[in-house]
């Protein structure tokens, strides 16, 4: 049996750890060991973590790099020099543009941390920033193989500084054949490091989990166009045009309520922005949901704001539920969508995005022909399952 370490930051909801906890329970039980390293196992996917699968909490120092300075009675139990190494690389950070704050952050913290104490047979680093470098640095292993999960040169890393990094991997995997093609423009070298690997849906799980019933009264009772988003509250989600395309759809007299599942740092400033521009009475930041399926399933449209996705995983069971979708133009979003006929593609702006919500809600032919073409495309990719055990070997 092979010795496998995956190593994320936390179970906490986002499309990569959702993604890991589904190929989690996918792998032949007989085949691997397999641990999983986070910094924190606090989050509504860490229940779905198979029983098979050991969970190991990021040792100190390393630990540090995740724990707010708000925290400090954390930094209080160990010496309070970690307090100042923290607080020195956020301030260069401020300063230093030429690295993100994940890479000053380990190039400051690196010579603080020791080898981590487990060898394996393959290391895998199942999300962007820091836990590549850590993989690469820290982990003893015969094979690494490293994960970016958007589209690179969105996510304002230093591609000189990465390189080093990309190079000591045996792969890079990302999701898209336009993530893939946006990491060839910054690293032209390493061809033949990079490999495209679909995020794994599984239709008859996410179809199950569709069915229980929702003890939300705000949801349940709400009449009229029901529209919902789900994601982070994080810049990516661009949910500042979701709110002022509501302002759009209200001024048309339609009846309806746009439920946002999701947390974030974001938050506050949301609901701020949300009663600035009086749409707080239909638009609703409803939280995290461990099973956001039964919302999918009883909302009306699947809008989705983003400024740039990887490959979405929430298109991808709307799909499989056989949603409506309305989404902006970011880049990869073709990759996922085929604009009028597995959903509605729009400009990103409020109005064209309003537009789009607005035209699907008056157009009932256009909602069942989306909704017929989606019953008759495959969806279920959990074949794929095959290329990660290849890439395993």
């Amino acid at each position: 049996m092979k010795n496998i370490l995956f190593h994320i930051g936390s179970f906490q909801a986002g499309g990569a750890e959702k993604s890991l906890v589904s190929l989690l329970n996918l792998l032949p039980k007989d085949d691997y060991n397999i641990d999983v390293l986070v910094f924190n196992n606090n989050g509504i996917f860490s229940s779905a973590v198979p029983d098979n699968v050991v969970v190991r909490i990021a040792p100190y120092p390393y630990k540090f790099l995740s724990i707010s300075l708000k925290n400090i009675k954390e930094y209080f139990k160990h010496p309070i020099k970690y307090f100042f190494i923290k607080l020195v690389g956020i301030l260069y950070s401020k300063f230093n543009k030429k690295l993100s704050l994940q890479q000053t952050l380990w190039e400051i913290w690196r010579k603080h941390i020791p080898v981590y104490d487990k060898r394996y047979d393959i290391a895998i680093s199942y999300l962007e920033g820091i836990t590549n470098y850590f993989v690469i640095d820290k982990v003893v292993a015969t094979k690494k193989i490293l994960w970016i999960h958007n589209e690179y040169n969105k996510l304002k890393y230093s591609a000189k500084f990465d390189l080093e990094y990309f190079s000591k991997a045996d792969t890079v995997v990302t999701i898209s054949d336009i993530c893939k093609q946006d990491l060839l423009k910054s690293f032209p070298s390493l061809i033949t490091k990079f490999e495209v690997l679909e995020n794994i849906s599984d239709s008859r799980a996410i179809q199950q989990k569709s069915q229980i019933a929702i003890n939300d009264i705000s949801f349940n009772a709400c009449k009229g166009l029901k529209i919902l988003s789900v994601g982070r509250l994080t810049p990516q989600k661009n949910y500042p045009l979701a709110l002022r395309a509501a302002i759009i759809i209200m001024s048309k007299g339609i009846d309806f309520n746009w439920f946002i599942i999701g947390e974030g740092n974001l938050r506050p400033e949301l609901e701020k922005l949300a009663k600035e521009l009086s749409v707080d009475g239909v638009v609703h930041f409803i939280g995290i949901k461990e099973n956001p399926y039964p919302y999918m399933k009883k909302a009306d449209i699947i809008a989705m704001s983003s400024s740039f996705e990887g490959k979405s995983i929430v298109i991808d069971e709307a799909k499989i539920l056989c949603k409506p979708i309305v989404t902006v133009n970011y880049p990869s979003v073709r990759d996922n969508v085929e604009d009028h006929k597995t959903g509605i593609i729009t400009d990103m702006t409020p109005e064209s995005f309003a537009e789009g919500i607005i035209n699907l809600y008056n157009d009932t032919d256009l909602r069942l022909k989306l909704v017929e073409n989606l019953r008759t495309i495959g969806k279920n990719n959990i074949n794929e399952i095959t290329n990660y055990i290849k890439l395993f070997k």
